[in-house]
């Protein structure tokens, strides 16, 4: 037990990721789902999970896991594997054009294993030759083929994550070019991401609010410089072998204080970033409305799934998932797991506040309202009242509670010109 909350550290009651929702075919073999899916319907390489297209092209976001891919190239594809033989999947292609194969040499550095695979880049563990350490390696997908806004994103999250210096942000050692192949290289950082950890062992609260007021102490760093993350979520964040939790990821940040383009460089109307994780007016592709804010609502959402081991938000397809984040509020996390103490409930769902007004006016906050949690003082949050709670079903379900009222108001001009009735029947015998 720790401080006032009564917080238990032998913490069991958190349910399994797919308590709300179990997508069809989750625990189909993902090779056979690729060659079995029609034109309709797709499955994502990374999760497994088979979801209906509707007819939508190009890039796609898997309703469970976020992960953003082309359907059209993920038979092709490498599926992330965090580490050596720790990875949630295995490629399912022998063969890539993009794959540098174990022990070539690129440039300076002797490729020693692939470590992840996403959407933008290839991440290698790598040897550097002339100062013989370990880094990691990351290098642009598509090479020469790679579009204009693939490669200033790439740029854009070198810059980012070089112009900050905090033991918690993986630092930056290069930006260069080789034959044609744009790279930059950083820390290799020997750990589990925070996403693999919560599916490996249930996380305690006290835990929990550790791991976040750290990374919301750097978030608070990170914004002091300008710097708004935009893709905070559990894959993006990793616990090293002393279980800090380093951040990583920098490709949607943006600098609201000198970068202007990179700011206009994503399209009114276009969403960008992890749909369980983002918020609202992300969701939204309202660009300019994502501040600061923005990224305590995705810490909120990292604290909720460690709380309970699944995201906030789920859905069957991509726009049943944007839908609840623009306009349902979360299950509480106390709905899945009891245990859960309610002043951990009540930081966690004033981050997630639809409304950025009502989130926590900095990361900073955040941090502290943690640290109270951990001491087991009296934190700053409070519930939301029940009158808001009623507003925001109202606004919600606004057809619904006008037709409700215009029935309750033709009940009672009925029922008065029933009762005026018989009184005059009355007078009149």
């Amino acid at each position: 037990m720790r401080g006032e909350h009564g917080i238990n550290e032998d913490f069991e009651g958190r349910g399994p990721r797919e308590r709300r929702m179990k997508p069809a075919n989750q625990n189909a073999d993902l090779g056979e789902s690729l060659q079995n899916r029609t034109p309709e319907a797709t499955t994502c390489p990374l999760c497994g999970h088979a979801f209906p297209v509707g007819g939508l092209k190009g890039n796609l976001y898997c309703p469970k896991c976020g992960r953003r891919f082309n359907p059209r190239s993920a038979l092709d594809e490498t599926v992330a594997v965090p580490g050596p033989g720790k990875g949630r999947g295995r490629r399912q292609s022998e063969k890539s054009e993009e794959t540098e194969p174990s022990g070539q040499r690129f440039g300076n550095y002797d490729i020693l294993s692939e470590v992840a695979r996403g959407g933008m880049g290839l991440v290698y563990r790598a040897r550097q030759r002339t100062l013989k350490r370990i880094v990691a390696l990351k290098v642009l997908r598509g090479g020469d083929g790679a579009t204009d806004e693939e490669l200033e994103r790439f740029m854009r999250e070198a810059k980012a994550a070089a112009s900050l210096s905090h033991p918690n942000i993986v630092p930056i050692h290069e930006l260069s070019v080789w034959q044609g192949k744009h790279f930059f290289t950083m820390d290799y950082i020997e750990g589990t991401p925070l996403d693999r950890r919560i599916e490996q062992n249930p996380m305690t609260p006290f835990r929990a609010f550790e791991i976040l007021e750290t990374i919301a102490r750097t978030v608070q760093y990170a914004h002091s410089r300008g710097i708004i993350h935009r893709d905070l979520k559990p894959a993006n964040i990793i616990l090293d072998t002393e279980e800090r939790p380093m951040i990583t990821d920098f490709g949607l940040a943006v600098n609201l204080t000198s970068d202007v383009r990179s700011q206009r460089m994503t399209r009114t109307g276009s969403v960008m970033g992890t749909i369980p994780y983002i918020p609202p007016e992300q969701a939204s592709g309202k660009v300019e409305d994502v501040d600061e804010t923005s990224d305590v609502y995705s810490l909120g959402a990292v604290l909720y799934e460690m709380l309970t081991g699944e995201p906030p938000f789920q859905g069957e397809t991509q726009y049943d998932l944007l839908r609840r984040v623009i306009d349902q509020d979360p299950l509480p996390p106390r709905h899945i797991n009891p245990r859960i103490h309610p002043d951990a409930e009540t930081i966690c769902l004033k981050c997630l506040q639809k409304d950025r007004n009502r989130r926590y006016t900095s990361a900073l906050d955040l941090a502290k309202d943690c640290r109270r949690f951990l001491q087991g003082q009296v934190i700053q949050a409070r519930p939301a009242t029940v009158g808001y709670r009623l507003l925001r079903y109202a606004s919600r379900y606004r057809t619904q509670v006008i037709m409700g009222t215009a029935l309750v108001g033709i009940a009672l001009v009925a029922l008065l010109i029933l009762v005026r009735g018989e009184r005059q029947t009355e007078r009149m015998q």
